[in-house]
């Protein structure tokens, strides 16, 4: 670090709970709390557990912890309710029902006492000390991720809608609207004034960041004052800051120490893992905790007298070295392109010092590609991971004894850890070194859909149906997607935020639904395509070899195509085409958004056409479902929900009251599309429940279509089967919804899912 301020290193590691760790506070400065999803709350005096656990949210997770005092602190969970705890273990827990979904957010207020509370329910609400509620402050359309009181009378919220707001503490009145983050905004800190620049006309500070990886400065009259970019390569979920020292946390797997005075990322701490939160602890000259996703807090310490012994900073170089990053992340973290075939061998590029803290290098291993890290603060390079291919195995290892053996036929065998002990809805236990859990082999073919792939899976090793997307999401980002088939489904994603790791607890029903849309974003047979073209029509913009980029002259020639083009073979090309062009954003814009969305009611049109070939139907239905990969961009999900009814007419009754004209094989591939379309706007509808009243009429309709089709389904085609299934199963999030499946003749299916009678007596009991 700079000038006279020690490196940061680690302390101490905390090990007690069995999930991530998602929150932690310090007290004082031997008192600790972290919070987890295994449900419970630790409090650490001298590096252990000084009282029993704390179980109040179990067994929903605990999402958010914040020091009241030096013998109280304040939490909440998923379960939606804030719990204040005392030190004293003969108090018990004060606890009161706080929001109408999950906790994520929780400070303590001064001047008068009190607390402050942020919810995916898209408010933030002020209590009193007693748990008395006083204020609601509406006017996010997303969840609020962070909270923060910057003066006696201000109060800032900051939401995944994008924007940061500034509120009155008393009236509730909203004061600002800050629009400059790119994507959600996940957390706020208070800066020192006394730091601010000398021209700034204003006695408080604030910073946010989030998902877009930036960290943005503002004064309290809402001037943004300076943009650190690109501090992390991926989403900022946590911040601190001490004087002029701000630490940040990512799904990069760093903690990042910056001088926010001089724009300067100064020190990057790598994790083994996911780093969910990060907190400096009182009077303890700038120590700080982590949590992460390997469940395991630790605190980092710039003093020399408190680094952990040698034999536990070894331990924690093992856990680094240990992990494993796939090589198309690899690539997405480089500037520029990689030549994996000359990599310089270890030894050569080791003996090179790092020119800044933080930088990465890649070397060629006896064992395969490897990435390491620039330690300044140890002056040497920390191995922080193996590079693995799309079969799992090191980067440039022989596949030859991979352990793989006991599955033959597939192009990819890929080893996984799975815990089914809690059946897929609560947290999974963190890794034991010790007592491994039984690694499965998944077997994959080129050209497969995923859905089948893991459906298969799943029969095999007897897991439960809940894994199904999970299995699903582990395919797609370690496939390359040229070998993948039918589907695609990106990764999974917090509802409201796309963040890409954390899964809500499945008992709290009242929340939307993680929703990991299907897609179908490739294409191996391009060239045919391009066959099926008219003459006119092979003209410059498009390329007889590859389609992509999607360029603006290449999606306009696709447009007029589609427009020009009547139902037939050579509109089944042209409609092939463009839900590869809608894949990119610019795309689905021109197809959903343009001129009203005329490209995509012409293409609505077609497939309405009583003659229409099933090839145009099928590319159709995937047309709108690669446009759910910017379900986040308003004018896109707005466009979709528009266009429901008139989707519903052009493909509902034939796929599901008629057999098309077709051989049963393309009858089957009509209706494995258009279920996987309605799991997209289910998914979307949860999503939007709460902030759009169109979305529950949608649901509400799907929801009756997808039960009449299950009692038709002939169960031929498993993986149309298992998505109709997951339709019913992820719309049945209340009493009115099972009602309502159960006079569409639900109860008249010949087989329900586990997932769905649960569902239905959980509502109707």
């Amino acid at each position: 670090m700079e000038g006279d301020a020690p490196p940061y290193r680690l302390s101490s590691t905390l090990e007690a709970h069995q999930g991530d760790v998602r929150c932690v506070a310090g007290l004082r400065r031997d008192v600790w709390v972290t919070g987890s999803r295994d449900g419970t709350l630790l409090v650490w005096r001298d590096r252990q557990p000084c009282l029993p656990a704390r179980s109040v949210h179990a067994p929903a997770y605990v999402q958010c912890v914040a020091r009241a005092s030096a013998d109280a602190f304040v939490s909440g969970g998923a379960d939606r309710r804030v719990a204040r705890h005392h030190l004293d273990a003969a108090q018990p827990p004060q606890v009161w029902q706080a929001h109408d979904d999950v906790v994520c957010a929780i400070t303590a207020l001064q001047q008068p006492d009190g607390y402050m509370t942020g919810s995916w329910d898209q408010t933030a609400r002020l209590w009193r000390s007693d748990g008395g509620l006083q204020t609601v402050l509406r006017g996010h359309q997303a969840a609020v991720w962070a909270v923060l009181q910057l003066s006696a009378e201000v109060v800032v919220t900051a939401s995944a809608d994008r924007t940061v707001r500034l509120w009155n503490r008393s009236s509730g009145a909203c004061l600002q609207v800050l629009r400059a983050h790119t994507d959600a905004v996940r957390a706020l800190v208070r800066l020192h004034p006394d730091l601010l620049p000398p021209d700034t006309s204003t006695a408080e500070a604030f910073a946010s960041t989030g998902n877009d990886g930036d960290v943005l400065l503002w004064s309290s009259d809402g001037q943004l004052q300076r943009r650190l970019s690109r501090v992390h390569d991926s989403f900022v979920y946590a911040a601190a800051c001490r004087g002029e020292w701000l630490v940040t946390v990512s799904e990069d797997r760093t903690l990042k120490i910056s001088n926010w005075r001089c724009g300067q990322v100064v020190q990057t701490v790598p994790h083994p893992d996911t780093v969910w939160c990060v907190a400096f602890v009182p009077d303890a000259d700038g120590d700080c905790l982590t949590g992460c996703a390997d469940g395991r807090a630790r605190l980092w310490t710039r003093v020399p007298g408190r680094v952990a012994p040698p034999a536990e900073l070894a331990a924690w170089e093992d856990s680094l070295a240990r992990q494993t990053m796939a090589r198309q992340q690899v690539e997405q973290e480089q500037p520029s392109s990689i030549d994996w075939g000359a990599l310089p061998p270890m030894e050569e590029a080791l003996a090179v010092p790092g020119t800044r803290d933080g930088q990465t290098r890649l070397v060629r291993a006896p064992g395969g590609a490897q990435v390491y890290m620039w330690s300044a603060a140890q002056h040497k390079w920390l191995k922080t991971g193996d590079v693995v291919d799309g079969h799992g195995q090191p980067l440039g290892a022989s596949a030859a004894g991979n352990g793989n053996a006991g599955l033959s036929g597939y192009d990819y065998v890929f080893e996984v850890d799975v815990d089914d002990e809690r059946g897929g809805s609560g947290p999974a236990t963190a890794p034991d070194p010790q007592h491994p859990r039984p690694r499965r082999q998944l077997g994959f073919r080129r050209g497969e859909d995923p859905y089948e792939a893991a459906t298969r899976f799943l029969e095999r090793e007897q897991l439960p149906s809940a894994y199904l997307s999970q299995v699903v999401e582990f395919l797609t980002r370690n496939v390359p997607a040229a070998d993948l088939g039918t589907s695609v489904v990106g990764a999974a994603s917090d509802p409201l935020t796309g963040d890409a790791r954390y899964i809500p607890d499945g008992s709290s029903s009242s929340s939307p639904s993680t929703f990991t849309p299907i897609l179908f974003p490739s294409t191996d047979s391009y060239a045919r395509l391009w066959q099926h073209l008219p003459e006119a029509y092979r003209t410059p913009p498009l390329s007889p070899t590859a389609y992509r980029p999607w360029t603006t002259e290449r999606v306009e020639h696709v447009a007029r195509m589609v427009s020009e083009l009547d139902a037939g073979r050579a509109a089944a090309a042209a409609m092939d085409l463009a839900r590869l062009a809608v894949v990119e954003l610019a795309g689905a814009q021109r197809f959903l958004v343009t001129d009203d969305g005329a490209v995509l009611q012409r293409c609505l049109a077609l497939a309405h056409a009583p003659d229409a070939p099933v090839a145009v139907r099928v590319f159709v239905c995937r047309l709108l479902c690669n446009a759910f990969a910017h379900q986040h961009t308003p004018a896109i999900s707005d466009a979709l929900l528009r266009a429901y009814p008139r989707v519903m007419q052009a493909l509902a009754d034939t796929v599901m009251t008629a057999t098309p004209p077709d051989a049963a094989g393309a009858a089957g591939k009509l209706r494995d599309t258009f279920y996987a379309l309605c799991f997209n706007y289910a998914g979307l509808t949860q999503r939007l429940q709460r902030s759009d009243a169109r979305a529950g009429d949608i649901a509400d309709d799907i929801l009756q279509r997808a039960v009449h089709a299950m009692k038709a389904d002939d169960g031929d085609h498993a993986a149309a089967t298992t998505r109709l299934q997951s339709v019913v199963s992820s719309l049945l999030t209340d009493a009115h919804r099972a009602q309502l499946a159960v006079s569409a003749g639900l109860l008249e299916c010949p087989q329900l899912p586990s997932s769905v009678q649960d569902a239905l007596t959980r509502w109707l009991s």
